[in-house]
C-alpha cells in the first residue's frame, strides 16, 4: 500500500489487511525506525519500504518542504545517507535536473 505512514497507527494497517507499506516521502529517520520495528519485533505491524524525503531541484515542483539539491555531490551524499539508513528507493520530482540524476 502506498502511504505516508508518519503518525499512522501501524496496527490499523494490519487490522485492514495491509501487510506491507511503501512510504513514498517522509522523514528518513521516522521511516527507518518503523522499518526497524517491523523487522525486529513480533508486533502486529506491516513491513515498511520507504524512500525518505523527496528529492527536488533548484526550483521545487511541489513546494519548499522537500530536500533540495544544488549540485551532484550534494545529491550523491544524500543518496548514500539514505541508503545507509535503509531506504528502499529514492523518490524524485520533475524539478530535479535529468542530467544530474542520470549520473548517480
Amino acid at each position: 500500500m502506498h502511504a505516508h505512514a508518519a503518525g499512522a497507527n501501524p496496527e490499523a494497517f494490519i487490522a485492514y489487511g495491509v501487510t506491507s507499506v511503501r512510504d513514498t516521502g517522509g522523514s528518513i529517520v521516522g521511516s527507518s525506525e518503523l522499518a526497524d520495528r517491523a523487522e525486529a519485533s513480533d508486533d502486529p505491524i506491516p513491513r515498511y519500504f520507504f524512500s525518505g524525503e523527496i528529492f527536488e531541484g533548484e526550483h521545487p515542483y511541489w513546494g519548499m518542504g522537500f530536500s533540495r539539491f544544488r549540485d551532484d555531490d550534494h545529491a550523491r551524499a544524500y543518496v548514500r545517507r539514505f541508503k545507509a539508513a535503509g531506504a528502499s528507493f529514492i523518490k524524485v520530482y520533475p524539478s530535479l535536473a535529468v542530467a544530474a540524476a542520470a549520473r548517480w
